[in-house]
């Protein structure tokens, strides 16, 4: 999970760090951005919308990656 304000600061330390040893990595946030990417997730963004925005990424894994890993871990970009 990430912020649109977050995506270079944090997000993109993650994918150039501890993300290269996921096998698949996903970032989902409230806008598109291509060179993390991103999953753009159809919510509203702040703290009041944090679980709806959890629901909808974990729907979205639910969909597209059931059948490509064994497990997922959920972490934001300031994990």
């Amino acid at each position: 999970m990430t912020r649109p304000e977050t995506h270079a600061s944090r997000a993109a330390h993650v994918k150039a760090t501890w993300g290269k040893r996921c096998d698949i990595l996903l970032f989902m946030s409230t806008e598109k951005d291509n060179s993390l990417p991103t999953v753009k997730l159809n919510v509203q963004e702040g703290p009041d919308f944090l679980w709806r925005k959890t629901r909808t990424a974990f729907r979205y894994v639910h969909r597209h990656y059931i059948d490509r890993a064994d497990w997922f871990l959920k972490a934001d970009d300031d994990t």
